[in-house]
């Protein structure tokens, strides 16, 4: 605050001097007092904070006075009459001024420092998964603050206190708080991602014919996962991880597991059927008689099927395509071909038999003899 006092007056003094013959002599000087303080003013408070970080104390200076601050520190200069300041904390500054009298005054300035950072909190990690894509960070915005959060990849917004996150892989979020005095503050907040897929295999593909006619398909169930097979037909259970199956044609099916993260993946394996009968052909029907009496029946073999006759009677052979039959009586033989896939045909072939008698009767014939006759 400003001072300044008055402190002038004059004071005349006489002398006398007496000389040796007892003379004396008179004089009178005037002795002029000047005690006036020099003017000061240290100016008014100031405040710093993050923002406004130096502001300048004092007033203008007057010819003829020198300035004096303490303390120093923050100062740019101490013996001016408006230095700037920029201490990092709170500082009460005392002014001294001398006047060309030699006369002080002295005065005070404080220099408020608001450098304290706001309060962040970027909140909890987070994880997201296949079932949540997305979640909240950060915590309840302070009045005053303001947010920016960085990167801003997978954010709605990145200004705000509490944006939503969907990053698709793990991420760490950095929020910068700027307080309403200009200072900052940061925090980080990860949100884990994971959309591994789950391993899956639906094994190698089988086979079914006659002979078999079931699998198991799939591998080893993995704990934690969930599994799902399509199509249902010919399966015994659609949500394991090794089903059986038991088609009637060919079939591709589709497993797709769902790991604990709630994703999924799929893989494919194919049942192949082979059921289709094997060719079959017992011959034409044959005829036998007691000239002919046995016949071959049948036809040429085809490799990898297996034959069987039925019955064995006059047959010379009951496992060969073309056995030799020389039935006594009339048969009709039934042939069973099995393939290489178990699968069974049958045909039928007659074999007539003729051996009836047939009864003799003599034939009488007559011859007359006559004598040649003359005639005229």
């Amino acid at each position: 605050m400003p001072s300044q006092r008055h402190h002038q007056q004059a004071r005349q003094h006489t002398v006398t001097v007496t000389g040796s013959n007892g003379c004396t002599a008179t004089d009178v000087v005037t002795v002029n007092v000047n005690t006036t303080p020099p003017t000061i003013d240290a100016g008014m408070d100031k405040d710093l904070d993050c923002t406004t970080t130096s502001t300048t104390i004092g007033t203008t200076a007057i010819g003829g006075n020198t300035y004096s601050w303490s303390p120093s520190t923050g100062l740019n200069a101490s013996n001016i009459a408006e230095p700037t300041a920029s201490p990092t904390s709170t500082t009460t500054y005392t002014v001294t001024v001398t006047g060309s009298n030699g006369c002080t005054a002295t005065d005070v300035v404080t220099v408020n420092v608001n450098t304290t950072p706001p309060t962040v909190d970027a909140g909890m990690d987070k994880d997201l998964d296949c079932t949540t894509t997305s979640t909240t960070i950060g915590t309840t915005a302070i009045g005053g603050n303001t947010y920016s959060w960085s990167p801003s990849t997978g954010l709605n917004a990145s200004n705000i206190a509490e944006p939503t996150a969907s990053p698709t892989s793990t991420t760490t979020y950095t929020v910068t708080v700027t307080g309403s005095n200009g200072c900052t503050a940061t925090d980080v907040v990860t949100v884990n991602v994971n959309t591994t897929p789950p391993t899956v295999d639906a094994g190698m593909d089988k086979d079914l014919d006659c002979t078999t006619t079931s699998t198991t398909i799939g591998t080893s169930a993995i704990g934690g996962n969930a599994y799902s097979w399509s199509p249902s037909t010919g399966l015994n259970a659609t949500n394991i991880a090794e089903p059986t199956a038991s088609p009637t044609s060919t079939t591709t099916y589709t497993v797709t597991v769902t790991g604990s993260n709630g994703c999924t993946a799929t893989d494919v394996v194919t049942v192949n059927v082979n059921t289709t009968p094997p060719t079959v052909d017992a011959g034409l029907d044959k005829d036998l008689d007691c000239t002919t009496t046995s016949t071959t029946i049948g036809t040429s073999a085809i490799g990898g099927n297996a034959y069987r006759w039925s019955p064995s009677t006059g047959l010379n052979a009951t496992n060969i395509a073309e056995p030799t039959a020389s039935p006594t009586s009339t048969t009709t033989y039934t042939v069973t071909v099995t393939g290489s896939n178990g699968c069974t045909a049958t045909d039928v072939v007659t074999v007539n038999v003729n051996t009836t008698l047939q009864q003799w009767m003599p034939v009488w014939t007559k011859t007359w003899i006559v004598p040649r006759l003359q005639l005229r």
